[in-house]
């Protein structure tokens, strides 16, 4: 309580965005507008998640990594899937430690509306 009131007594302002922004664990398009590098590092194995949206049950494969130092859950589309499959295999267990440059794309959804969407441009193995 007193640093509070010292804080208080001082008038400093305490900056509040950091702390308050929402952060979500799965990697979005936004995420890849706003990073200065739009580089994924895969840090675990890839494993097979069954997910549902908008009513659409689905089975994707997800990953775990890092982005500017932020860790994410990133799944991957079929897509995507091939991209990185060409340059690193289809062994996911080889992928740890990987690099994926990503980038963005417009796309419509299901409901016929324009968004971004995540492309693996590149992938390179490190090490």
């Amino acid at each position: 309580m007193q640093k509070c009131e010292t804080r208080r007594q001082k008038n400093k302002m305490v900056n509040t965005t950091e702390y308050a922004k929402a952060q979500s664990p799965y990697l979005k398009a936004k995420d890849i507008v706003s990073s200065p590098t739009k580089e994924f590092i895969i840090t675990k194995d890839a494993i097979m998640v069954n997910k549902e949206f908008e009513g659409i049950k689905s089975e994707k494969l997800q990953v775990e990594g890092e982005m500017d130092a932020i860790a994410y859950k990133f799944d991957i589309s079929k897509t995507n899937t091939r991209t990185i499959a060409k340059e690193l295999g289809s062994d996911t267990l080889k992928w740890i430690g990987s690099k994926l440059i990503l980038e963005t794309y417009k796309t419509k959804n299901s409901k016929n509306v324009l968004i971004d969407a995540i492309n693996v441009k590149t992938a390179v193995r490190l090490g």
